[in-house]
């Protein structure tokens, strides 16, 4: 598989390059006057929520700020790639900043729990506490991706023992997208969970979960990959930092 990763091209859906924004681009939910949370979405993952949750937002006051990260949706490739955590960090601290907000909850939801923590640990004075909702931990046991589903477990020994594959595995799974063919890659994203495969089946569910699918390889799979790298190391050296309250 690395073998075949160096030789593959590009091809025709490789994302061309664009320079970046002057800041991510942000979704807002929920009443404008709403007491502020910073969302932090996943890997496969978006702003985008049910209109039942929007409708609880506004019963209960609470108004979402959700940057897009780079490469995701919308949103530029980082230029500084290179380490997405202390990228992210600096640009969410920046928005805070611009819109005189913090310290302020953050909710960091699946792969964007890692990113949640090092906005803490980076910027302690702009987080309040940390909601991990289905959050990454760090993966320091063989038994924590023994516990993942198929498609995890398969995509996370890939990036944690052969990195020089992931982009190859990334980018057929783009394919199939591509393809139309969310459903099948839905099948290998919950293969072990029954209880949410059942949930996926009602429609407007699936729906939004393929819409996920698209959002995070809008661009390609740069992003995710970087992501998949990052979830799938052992950075307790950056959870250990953070002073701020978990959930």
């Amino acid at each position: 598989m690395g073998f075949l990763q160096r030789i593959g091209a590009p091809g025709d859906d490789a994302p061309a390059a664009r320079p970046a924004a002057e800041g991510p681009p942000v979704v807002e939910i929920g009443p404008p006057d709403g007491r502020p949370v910073l969302f932090v979405h996943g890997m496969i993952d978006s702003p985008r929520i049910t209109a039942r949750t929007e409708r609880l937002l506004h019963a209960a006051g609470i108004r979402l700020i959700a940057p897009i990260r780079p490469g995701f949706g919308p949103a530029p490739p980082d230029p500084a790639s290179g380490d997405p955590p202390t990228a992210f960090a600096d640009a969410a601290a920046a928005l805070l900043e611009a819109r005189g907000l913090g310290p302020v909850p953050v909710l960091g939801h699946m792969a964007g729990a890692l990113y949640a923590f090092a906005l803490a640990a980076r910027h302690p004075g702009r987080v309040a506490s940390i909601l991990s909702v289905a959050g990454a931990a760090p993966m320091v046991e063989a038994w924590q991706f023994a516990g993942m589903s198929l498609g995890h477990r398969i995509a996370g020994f890939t990036a944690r023992h052969a990195p020089a594959a992931l982009p190859l595995l990334v980018g057929s799974g783009v394919r199939l997208l591509r393809a139309g063919r969310e459903e099948r890659m839905l099948r290998l994203y919950l293969h072990d969970s029954e209880v949410d495969a059942a949930l996926a089946r009602d429609p407007a569910v699936a729906e939004l979960l393929h819409e996920r699918f698209r959002f995070a390889t809008a661009q390609g799979g740069a992003a995710f990959e970087a992501d998949l790298r990052e979830v799938t190391r052992d950075w307790s050296d950056l959870a250990a930092r953070v002073s701020a309250p978990v959930t």
